[in-house]
């Protein structure tokens, strides 16, 4: 509908809207000249920084001439754009898209955002789209999986997930299991994340952490976040991201492993690390770790045992991981007689002493 108005000049953009409300200003609210259609989207100091950002970061610009993009007229650039190659004319909408986007922000709200932010937020968008429009032009047929799927043998599997309200109001959480679905270890954590991206990064982060640290050697990783699965297999292409540090970071850790393999999962079969990760918002504490399924993730901890059930063939699978069940077995009880661990944390200015019962897994 943003494109179709924009080929037709509808938008109402500032230079109209005085025609239909005399107390409106034609002035731009960004930078205080004339707001017409090519303004807006392009010739605006906040519109042109983020075009350049574009140019200089990606490889689908190379095909455009930039004397022909910041010279030509209203009508001429919008054809010139969409004629080009079915990933410059992605990349193109996806961008007036968050500069329309921001723009309003800016009128409406009074939220002035930094032009390199949109840019991360559309160049995720577009890298998103862009993946979507590729699986559909090779299409896979697989039978749905009905619920959670355990881990290969002698292989755990960390699923993850991130929850995101505000800058200041994040969290995550991820959970072990092994080949029979048995609860090995979780956590629920807070984080300062700017993004719904960086929450769910943090927790791989976290998660990865947790495994070299058990000295867990095979590991599965699943999320339910694919443009992540693509940013870490293209970091080349992440270099100027944001969050780049943090993805270099999960990076190095994956290569602590003797093998991982980092898949995606659907948000509906990922229940148990949604509820740890949404428990992240009730916590007092800035990390929790639960040795054992905590009643708030029980009911979706045990669905995905029952649904294991109906899986064909698993028996064999199961009767394989007998020795690893004997293990998580041992890891439960000797809960009682494990160690205590306490870590001093800083909130903000405020060490707090947070205490932990580990148990150690076996190798």
């Amino acid at each position: 509908m943003l494109l179709w108005n924009c080929c037709n000049e509808i938008i109402p953009v500032a230079q109209k809207l005085p025609s239909i409300v005399e107390s409106i200003s034609p002035i731009c609210v960004r930078c205080y000249t004339s707001e017409n259609h090519l303004h807006l989207f392009r010739d605006c100091w906040e519109s042109s920084i983020i075009w350049n950002y574009i140019f200089e970061r990606t490889k689908v610009a190379t095909v455009i001439n930039l004397h022909l993009f910041f010279n030509a007229s209203w009508r001429d650039w919008i054809t010139y754009n969409l004629n080009q190659n079915r990933a410059w004319k992605v990349m193109f909408i996806t961008s007036i898209w968050h500069v329309w986007i921001a723009r309003n922000k800016t009128v409406f709200e009074l939220k002035v955002s930094k032009p390199f932010s949109i840019y991360n937020a559309l160049f995720i968008d577009h890298a998103s789209i862009s993946y979507i429009l590729q699986v559909k032009e090779t299409p896979v047929i697989r039978a749905p999986k009905p619920t959670w799927y355990p881990p290969t043998y002698d292989y755990l599997k960390l699923n993850v997930d991130g929850s995101w309200k505000d800058l200041n109001e994040a969290g995550g959480g991820g959970v072990f299991r092994g080949v029979s679905g048995n609860w090995y270890m979780g956590f629920s954590s807070k984080y300062d994340a700017s993004l719904p991206l960086a929450a769910e990064l943090y927790a791989i982060r976290e998660g990865l952490t947790m495994a070299v640290d058990y000295d867990i050697q095979n590991l599965e990783l699943e999320t339910d976040a694919t443009i992540l699965i693509k940013l870490l297999h293209n970091l080349d292409d992440t270099y100027h991201h944001e969050l780049s540090p943090v993805i270099n970071d999960v990076a190095c850790l994956m290569s602590r492993f003797r093998s991982i393999e980092f898949t995606y999962i659907p948000r509906s079969t990922n229940k148990v690390a949604h509820c740890l990760a949404q428990y992240s918002f009730a916590m007092e504490v800035g990390h929790n770790m639960f040795l054992n399924p905590p009643p708030f993730a029980r009911v979706a901890y045990e669905g995905d045992l029952e649904g294991l059930k109906a899986i064909p063939d698993l028996n064999k699978t199961m009767e394989q991981g007998t020795q690893e069940v004997g293990e998580s077995s041992a890891v439960a009880t000797s809960t009682d007689a494990s160690a205590i661990v306490s870590t001093q944390i800083l909130f903000g200015t405020i060490p707090t002493t947070v205490t932990t019962s580990v148990a150690k897994l076996k190798k």
